[in-house]
């Protein structure tokens, strides 16, 4: 683990030199993976957690710095805009009154105004709560008002927020604190007691409502809830020597490091459904809302400050042992590279909402979430940005935290591989060469190829989709290398014709940038995988020569991690995925890993007991990942271990649909489908249900020509189409591994 005092150090060096706007002064609302800026808008909440945060650690300069600041943008109270512009003019859509977040600043200024006896502030904290309290507080929900418009007459989303109920206790709680008499205590156990009423069970209560308290789908179970609750009732709790408070937080922080703690690949989710369950709704996807469970740096933070702050992690080994796998996943999202805590992760999901990883986008941020990119009809998050708040609570948190839970240090495992130098196999790759596969008794070839030409924008490239505005988040046409390699592939064994190759190469090679990385499209964010789609793409354009191989493949190896595997940029963490993405880059580009040896380790690392490998060297054993080290040991002509336990394994995660699941319980996927397939073809070996199988892939063909994750549907994406293609020309024997192993 990363030494604390260094962490710390190299994080609030960043906040300094980096993310601190030194002409205009406040924070920037998100930055790029190697801190340079991405929004330039600048958040209130930021800032006053800044300010929280030096307080914290004492830092005297900074505390006036942002003191400062805070007290020039809040001279209007509540009335100030939540979002101001880089020059300090407010944005609109921060003229919205959020209860929740006007509360909680209002917590972190009573707070400083304490520590700091600062007056101004507390002046400040006791208006905010004044004006909260007399316009969005609702007595008969004894709830609050989730967000208003500006002169607080409307409600804006149509619910209550039981969250800033919490955050409401905290602040009489400091109130009391600050002036300790019976009318203050007497409000405090009063809004403790109606808290408990709002509980489920005494474990957990739904973050919000809608007005008449009825659950909609933003009705979820969130971490930074739970955390404020168990930090409530444990200072009330020892505040009035109750011990049953103090229970009751116990209670709850057990019930939620177990809810919320991802069993698989550890860390905790930032959030779970009301009905105390991780799962993905298709009405959630379909209405825009957060419908992807993912772990987030900020909260993962919050619920370490918190569980050491009422001293949970010492309670029992078993309750230390956790603390440690928390610390230890928590630091697996700081960048060693540039310093920084990363936004967090998220994964793939498949039904019935099983993570699969690593999927490091949130597809349905909201309007006023800074750092999004758009593509097309699409906006995406991407969770390798840095968000100002990320780095302000980590630092609060490590902080807080003994130096003696920094000491356990994962051990480095012992290398696997007895060879120093590897060198990569003759693996028989001729993308130039037109495979023309006949698959015309399964599928409609000609309807499927009209599919993937409409997709096409002329003298860019392809799309996701051959659709210009479809309704939701449904992908479109708008070009992108994702489109660009999945369509060239497919046309390449189809035998279609491939358009104006070379205004499709010069338009991949606008997407490099100045780090030597690609972008999904010209000027976007930029990553290993879109760097991976362009170099093969290229490749099969015969266009490699047209770009800076050089800059790639510096970039490249500059993913490579100190375990010997790569992460999606550099300094975030290894997974199979990136890492074998990044060695077929690198070999296509005729260069080798920075360390072929640790590469090899680091894939052993991911296989599990029943010899099939999991994205990351703790976890379980999915057919994506089996894909990824299969292909691996195929580039470097190197046998893969327990491989009867491999092929068991992959056989047994076919269905009686004649498809294959991620694992052996789950349900079938054409993406799965394919990753075993293609996967068992490596390994020279056979289906279970080779005719099952075919037909099933049949069964995936859309009306319009596409082709779907799942049959029945009525349209799919490009990459659905190429998951079909592909594992049909492998079942008859009409595809070469060459062409299996580098293309994905």
């Amino acid at each position: 683990m990363t030494n604390k005092e260094k962490v710390i150090y190299a994080t609030q060096q960043n906040m300094d030199n980096t993310e601190w706007d030194k002409n205009f002064g406040g924070l920037f609302s998100s930055f790029k993976s190697d801190n340079r800026i991405l929004g330039r808008e600048k958040f209130l909440y930021d800032q006053v957690l800044g300010l929280l945060s030096q307080v914290e650690l004492k830092n005297k300069t900074q505390i006036k710095i942002y003191s400062k600041y805070v007290k020039q943008w809040l001279k209007d109270g509540i009335n100030s805009s939540l979002i101001k512009e880089e020059y300090g003019t407010n944005i609109d859509m921060g003229l919205f009154k959020d209860s929740e977040i006007w509360y909680e600043i209002a917590v972190m200024l009573k707070y400083c105004s304490i520590r700091l006896s600062d007056e101004e502030f507390n002046n400040i904290a006791d208006q905010i709560s004044e004006d909260i309290e007399k316009y969005l507080y609702v007595p008969k929900m004894q709830s609050y008002k989730s967000k208003v418009s500006s002169d607080f007459r409307m409600s804006i989303d149509g619910m209550l927020n039981n969250t800033t109920t919490i955050v409401a206790a905290l602040f009489m709680y400091l109130k009391y604190k600050k002036h300790q008499n019976n009318r203050n205590l007497n409000k405090l156990l009063s809004r403790a007691n109606q808290i408990h009423d709002l509980m489920t069970n005494d474990r957990f209560f739904i973050s919000k409502v809608n007005l008449d308290g009825s659950l909609n789908m933003h009705s979820k179970i969130t971490l930074k809830g739970q955390c404020l609750m168990i930090l409530l009732f444990y200072l009330v709790g020892k505040t009035t020597k109750n011990h049953i408070f103090i229970s009751i937080s116990n209670d709850i922080a057990s019930y939620t490091d177990q809810q919320f703690w991802d069993k698989k690949y550890h860390g905790y989710f930032s959030f779970i459904d009301a009905d105390e369950k991780i799962t993905i709704h298709k009405e959630y996807v379909a209405l825009l809302t957060e419908k992807t469970p993912a772990k987030l740096s900020f909260d993962n933070a919050l619920m370490l400050f918190t569980l050491n702050f009422i001293k949970w992690n010492v309670f029992s080994k078993k309750q230390e042992q956790r603390f440690n796998n928390a610390l230890n996943y928590f630091m697996s999202l700081y960048d060693d590279k540039n310093a920084g805590f990363f936004i967090g992760e998220g994964y793939f999901w498949a039904a019935p909402g099983i993570p699969v990883g690593p999927f490091l986008r949130s597809v349905a941020p909201t309007p006023e979430t800074p750092g999004v990119f758009n593509l097309g009809t699409k906006k995406f998050l991407n969770f390798y940005y840095k968000f100002p708040k990320s780095q302000l609570m980590s630092l609060i948190a490590l902080n807080s935290i003994p130096y003696r839970f920094f000491m356990a240090h994962k051990e480095d495992q012992e290398s696997k591989t007895e060879a120093d130098n590897f060198s990569f196999a003759d693996i028989n790759y001729h993308p130039l060469h037109e495979k023309k596969v006949n698959l015309t008794k399964f599928l409609n070839v000609s309807k499927h190829l009209e599919w993937i030409n409409n997709s096409y924008t002329p003298y860019q490239t392809f799309g996701w989709t051959p659709y210009e505005a479809p309704l939701n988040i449904k992908s479109d046409k708008t070009s992108s290398v994702f489109g660009a390699q999945h369509a060239l592939a497919n046309l390449l064994i189809l035998g279609g014709k491939i358009p104006y190759k070379d205004e499709m190469a010069n338009w991949i090679r606008n997407t490099q940038s100045q780090s030597g990385a690609f972008c999904e499209t010209p000027g976007g964010p930029e990553d290993v995988l879109d760097t991976y789609l362009s170099i093969d793409a290229l490749s099969m354009l015969g266009k490699l020569n047209i770009i800076n191989q050089e800059k790639c493949i510096e970039y490249l190896q500059s993913c490579q991690n100190s375990d010997g595997g790569f992460g999606i940029n550099p300094g975030y963490k290894s997974d199979m995925f990136h890492s074998n993405l990044a060695l077929v880059a690198l070999y296509l580009l005729d260069a080798h890993p920075l360390s072929d040896k640790k590469l090899i380790d680091y894939t052993l690392s991911t296989q599990q007991y029943d010899g099939g490998f999991a994205e990351y060297y703790i976890g379980t054993s999915d057919t994506y990942s089996c894909f990824r080290a299969v292909s691996t040991f195929n580039i470097y002509g190197l046998k893969v271990p327990s491989v009867d336990h491999l092929i068991n394994f992959l056989q047994n995660c076919q269905n009686s649909d004649g498809g294959f699941a991620q694992d052996s319980e789950g349900t079938s996927s054409l993406i799965a489908t394919y990753h075993a397939v293609a996967s068992l073809f490596m390994l020279h070996s056979t289906l279970k249900d080779t005719d099952g199988c075919l037909m099933f892939l049949s069964k995936c063909q859309t009306p319009d020509g596409g082709i779907s994750n799942i049959p029945g549907k009525n349209t799919g994406t490009i990459d659905e189409g190429f998951a079909g293609i592909q594992s049909l020309a492998i079942l008859t024997n009409q595809l070469d591994q060459g062409f299996v192993a580098l293309n994905s």
